[in-house]
């Protein structure tokens, strides 16, 4: 409880004391009295981040250098968020190697920041800490996910969690656990090679499925000819009204088989950016015989939107077409 004031008596016997106690103090060695303090300390020391360091000086350059013995022999466990995830066993450090060259092969000029480390706590040999990390490089252009996307700089900032073991005087690092937090992604360039050697590759399934509904529409084979549009698929025809759903394209397609003989040609081919939509467009032609018997023919351009399935095939979203020829006149009552 605090009184507020001390008397001079007291205060004597209170600096006796103390300067009896400082002859103990200077006689105690300087590697205890550093012991306690390194006990007490709330974060790593130099020596505690020594092994986390040089992990991460060698996961930025992991194309070129060699893995540093920073894990312990025995016991090891790592938590990453690359497959298999877990890397548990004898033979933990060399498979995490592996994985972690073949998760950073495609990243450039890795760069990390530590930011101050908590959660710290130590018992005995073994000590616990959090340390909040940012990864910055660049991504090259390619495809994830069937997605094109260009080079870019990204910014990765997680929480790396360590055990730490100490061993013959050495700290190495028993487990680690990765999380992300959140990421900024930055294109910095158009699409790479790896997303137009995509791009071309759905160009052409695209325009091989254009040249197989013409195959199927010429030899008038309904049910083919119909099984080309997607489940949401839609027609539109000049002076009718929009067929949706493969039941009233099919009865659409029907009335041309029964009437027409159409023939198409696409001169233009494209793939959207996400991969899953393209389009065709092009030239057609058709005879169309009318109810009394008499033929006539027609010509016109058409563009079809061509949708990617789950499987990978192209189906017809929707189709539509307008002749070049102007519209017929009525005859004029006098």
């Amino acid at each position: 409880m605090y009184t507020g004031a001390v008397s001079v008596e007291s205060r004597m016997r209170i600096v006796h004391r103390v300067g009896m106690l400082l002859p103990f103090f200077a006689f105690l060695p300087a590697s205890l009295l550093a012991t306690q303090a390194s006990q007490e300390s709330d974060s790593p020391d130099k020596a505690m981040m020594a092994p986390v360091t040089a992990l991460a000086s060698y996961m930025a350059h992991s194309d070129s250098a060699v893995m540093p013995p920073v894990f312990v022999d025995n016991g090891l466990v790592i938590v990453e968020n690359f497959a298999p995830y877990i890397f548990v066993g004898k033979d933990a450090a060399a498979r995490w190697d592996a994985g972690i060259r073949q998760h950073l092969a495609r990243l450039k000029d890795l760069q990390f920041d530590f930011g101050v480390a908590h959660d710290f706590d130590r018992t005995g040999n073994r000590v616990y800490f959090v340390l909040p990390t940012t990864w910055r490089g660049i991504y090259p252009a390619g495809v994830e996910s069937g997605r094109p996307h260009p080079e870019g700089r990204f910014e990765e900032h997680g929480a790396w969690s360590f055990v730490l073991d100490r061993s013959s005087g050495q700290w190495r690092i028993i487990s680690y656990t990765w999380g992300v937090t959140d990421e900024t992604d930055t294109p910095t360039g158009p699409a790479g090679d790896g997303a137009a050697t995509i791009g071309e590759n759905e160009e052409d399934a695209i325009l091989a499925a254009d040249a197989a509904w013409l195959k199927v529409y010429e030899a008038k084979d309904l049910d083919k000819s119909a099984a080309f549009f997607d489940e949401q698929g839609s027609m539109l025809v000049p002076n009718g009204p929009i067929a949706t759903g493969k039941d009233a394209i099919a009865k659409m397609i029907a009335s041309d088989f029964a009437n027409d003989h159409i023939t198409w040609q696409a001169n233009k081919v494209g793939v959207a950016h996400s991969a899953d939509l393209g389009y065709t467009s092009g030239a057609y032609e058709n005879t169309i015989k009318d109810a009394s018997g008499n033929t006539a023919s027609d010509k016109g351009k058409y563009l079809t939107v061509w949708k990617k399935e789950a499987n990978g095939a192209w189906k017809v979203l929707y189709d539509m077409f307008n002749s070049d020829l102007p519209p017929a006149r009525a005859p004029l009552n006098k």
